[in-house]
């Protein structure tokens, strides 16, 4: 899951954030790519289990799961 080149940069984006957390638009912006190919990526880390998910009126915000963030954080480096 975690092996596809977006989905680390995704990853890396969320865990060097000042919040932890980040919305879709925002994310599709960043890595010029769009809000739908951004929300495919982060649903699947979030059905996986990597992701919570917290939708906030029209934007869908991410951030890694407390449990995950050692795990990707050794996984980053």
């Amino acid at each position: 899951m975690i092996a596809d080149p977006t989905r680390l940069q995704l990853l890396s984006m969320l865990h060097g954030s000042e919040s932890k957390e980040s919305c879709v638009t925002d994310l599709a912006e960043a890595l010029d790519l769009s809000a739908a190919t951004i929300s495919h990526h982060m649903s699947l880390m979030h059905d996986g289990g990597l992701l919570t998910r917290e939708r906030r009126g029209r934007q869908v915000w991410y951030s890694i799961r407390a449990e995950r963030r050692e795990s990707v954080s050794d996984l980053l480096g």
